[in-house]
């Protein structure tokens, strides 16, 4: 694997030092770095939640939305969106708008995700355990959205990728307190 890596590293130094061969100083000084500042927006509408009591718990679930599984953290209602940008782009902010957050007081607490089951399904126990995020005053998750950007390759180019998570309400464990747009 070392091999490999170093390979590559060498193939970058040497195609990269040979855009630059037969150059004089002169014409060094006059290229210039051309940049395009460009603004996106990506707009997710919600329907309104609606709330199943399991148990001692309640689900809270948005048509046309997944559920968060992170094992004894609260299940909420997300969507997601993966965007792709030319190799070299450079993403330096993301702003979050949100419409209207109004707060909803729950009458039990949202239902914790289960620990994973093996696939074979053999000796399959489901186990349902809050975490220590139920002891928490601050929302989860942090913020409406969660993004991630990264490079891969994509129908052959290379890309940037941003994926979005995004999410129509928040939970503050503690408060037992749904907030939401």
């Amino acid at each position: 694997m070392k091999k490999v890596i170093m390979t590559l590293v060498i193939c970058g130094l040497f195609f990269g030092s040979t855009a630059f061969a037969g150059l004089t100083k002169d014409l060094l000084m006059n290229v210039e770095k051309v940049e395009k500042e460009m603004s996106l927006m990506q707009t997710f509408f919600f329907p309104d939640a609606t709330f199943n009591e399991e148990g001692k718990y309640v689900r809270v679930e948005v048509e046309t939305c997944e559920q968060s599984m992170h094992t004894s953290y609260p299940m909420l209602p997300y969507t997601f969106k993966v965007m792709t940008f030319p190799f070299g782009t450079k993403i330096e902010s993301i702003e979050v708008k949100t419409g209207e957050v109004m707060s909803k007081q729950l009458s039990k607490k949202i239902h914790p995700a289960p620990n994973p089951v093996p696939l074979n399904m053999e000796n399959a126990k489901v186990e349902i355990k809050e975490g220590r995020i139920y002891e928490s005053n601050e929302p989860y998750p942090s913020d409406w959205i969660i993004y991630n950007i990264g490079a891969g390759i994509k129908n052959g180019e290379h890309v940037v990728f941003l994926s979005i998570h995004a999410f129509p309400c928040r939970y503050i464990p503690a408060k037992n307190e749904l907030l939401y747009t």
